[in-house]
């Protein structure tokens, strides 16, 4: 009988503990899933998914400079990655500059209902009388 000889890695793949780790930061397990995805990065550390999953459970916990590590750490084994870029980019935003305020919805020109035009009815009249 042939040896069938294999040069897969015996343990997990560094896709499915990142999936893994992603899964466990999304059912609010923090901490586990950031050492699966330490433990994806060691196996293939020009793998740069597990990267921008540790900046986004930093970011989302609020620790920007931890945040923004990780994505350097990712961009210095996978140079150029467009993912790992464009979080660098949001982290950084607009240098110098607040956050603007949110828009206020526009004004319409559309007649607004009045108590004459409005077809509601009393709160009263809506409720079930006793009989």
């Amino acid at each position: 009988m042939a040896r069938c000889s294999s040069s897969a890695p015996s343990g997990p793949l560094p896709e499915i503990l990142t999936k893994k780790g992603e899964s466990l930061i999304r059912l609010g397990r923090g901490p586990d899933g950031a050492l699966e995805l330490q433990r994806a990065i060691a196996l293939k550390p020009d793998y740069w998914p597990p990267y921008a999953a540790m900046s986004d459970y930093y970011k989302e916990i609020g620790d920007l400079t931890a945040a923004r590590e990780w994505l350097e750490k990712g961009l210095s084994t996978s140079p150029n990655t467009k993912a790992l870029l464009q979080r660098r980019a949001e982290l950084d935003g607009p240098k110098g500059k607040h956050k603007s305020a949110p828009r206020q919805p526009e004004k319409s020109n559309a007649p607004q209902p009045t108590a004459e035009t409005s077809t509601a009815q009393p709160v009263d009249s809506q409720l079930p009388t006793e009989q």
